[in-house]
């Protein structure tokens, strides 16, 4: 499953468009998602989370997955023994619970993104557009939107695969408008589809319209503006 990944990664969705720099879509986001498409049971099995290690390991759902089998947040509380709401969301917070390797804890995400930004790697736009979105998105729906924000790959895909320099748009308006459809997609495939996650997706597809997103209000490099002549 790796080398059928990482072939279709370099291979379908870099290497075939050029290589660096000329991919129109995040390449490990292609990986993923065919990965995702063709052993969707191997990608959705757990480890446990800290509090329940007695065991080497077990299998349990993610908090997305136990909503998305019907089950309510109560459910999640008592997957991550949590006894109210703050517990819980201190808990996801943390990242204690099941999930994707590198998504659980948004706090070490939130340090990582921090030093992104700090150092100027990345742009806030996107990510703030995305994680407000999704917030918004959740909240219309009827779900918890702290909850939503936390769980999942939201906080990694915002920051570090919604921000990737070849296949998000260069322009202020455009990144704007592409944390916005991140957002609001990963929300619909959440809510309406069959995966309990969209974030893979809800990028990918907003990858598919970067080029007409810069579109909108360009910054037109090397134009100067003519000066007003006084009458």
């Amino acid at each position: 499953m790796a080398a059928v990944g990482s072939a279709f990664a370099i291979i379908m969705a870099k290497e075939l468009f050029g290589g660096l720099g000329g991919n129109f879509a995040n390449p490990a986001l292609v990986g993923r998602a065919v990965l995702l498409m063709s052993w969707p049971a191997f990608m959705t099995r757990w480890s446990p989370s800290l509090h329940a290690a007695v065991v080497d390991a077990t299998t349990t759902a993610t908090p997305l997955g136990i909503l998305k089998l019907g089950g309510s947040l109560t459910d999640v509380m008592k997957s991550v023994g949590a006894s109210g709401k703050p517990a819980l969301y201190l808990q996801m917070f943390l990242g204690n619970h099941s999930g994707s390797i590198g998504e659980t804890s948004a706090l070490l995400l939130l340090l990582g993104a921090a030093f992104l930004v700090a150092t100027r790697v990345i742009d806030v736009r996107t990510p703030v557009a995305m994680i407000a979105a999704t917030f918004v998105a959740s909240w219309l729906f009827g779900q918890d939107p702290t909850f939503s924000v936390l769980a999942g790959g939201i906080l990694l895909g915002a920051f570090f695969m919604a921000t990737d320099y070849v296949t998000t748009p260069v322009t202020p308006i455009g990144k704007w408008a592409f944390g916005i459809g991140a957002g609001l997609m990963t929300v619909l495939i959440r809510q309406l589809g069959n995966f309990p996650e969209g974030v893979t997706y809800g990028i990918l597809l907003m990858n598919v319209l970067v080029p007409y997103l810069d579109k909108i209000l360009p910054r037109k490099f090397g134009f100067v503006k003519p000066r007003k002549v006084n009458a």
